[in-house]
């Protein structure tokens, strides 16, 4: 016997979309029921639902104190989720984990090199949402240096002259 089913599914008594096992149903940031219908070519049908709770994934700020830092500065970043729920906090640098870094708040040292920083939030609900924040590392201009680094003088008689800026190391 051939046996050939259908699928129609349904969210709060409106038929969403038939022919496909699976359904995608949004926006959804409420509890719904959604339910399906399968019915075979020879008249018989069966059906289910499910109700579901479905949590709105955490809205997330960056705060800065900046987005530019001067060279082997320490940059503070800190993520303010949209509601007051517990949450846990992952952290990267350029991918890769910040062993450790587990609050809403990060002050890494920013280097020589521009870099990105992502956090990763989950609230109690096991909904996770990131945000990723660029950090841009500006160059220190060269140290001044005077010739010679020390010079005595009598009243009156002073002259100082600067010279090429050292280069950063």
């Amino acid at each position: 016997k051939d046996h050939i089913v259908t699928y129609n599914w349904y969210a709060r008594e409106y038929h969403y979309a038939g022919g496909f096992d699976t359904v995608w149903v949004s926006p959804a940031y409420d509890n719904r029921r959604v339910s399906i219908v399968v019915y075979d070519n020879h008249g018989c049908s069966n059906s289910k639902f499910i109700d579901l709770n479905v949590w709105q994934l955490p809205a997330l700020t960056i705060n800065t104190d900046e987005q530019n830092y001067c060279e082997n500065a320490t940059s503070n970043i800190t993520v303010v989720p949209s509601s007051a729920a517990p949450y846990t906090y992952a952290w990267k640098k350029n991918g890769t984990a910040l062993t450790g870094e587990t609050s809403s708040h990060l002050a890494i040292p920013v280097g020589t090199a521009d870099f990105n920083v992502t956090v990763t939030v989950t609230d109690d609900h096991s909904c996770v949402n990131d945000s990723t924040f660029n950090v841009n590392v500006i160059e220190v201009p060269g140290h001044p240096n005077f010739d010679p680094a020390t010079q005595y003088f009598c009243d009156n008689n002073v002259t100082i002259t600067y010279g090429t800026p050292a280069q950063a190391n």
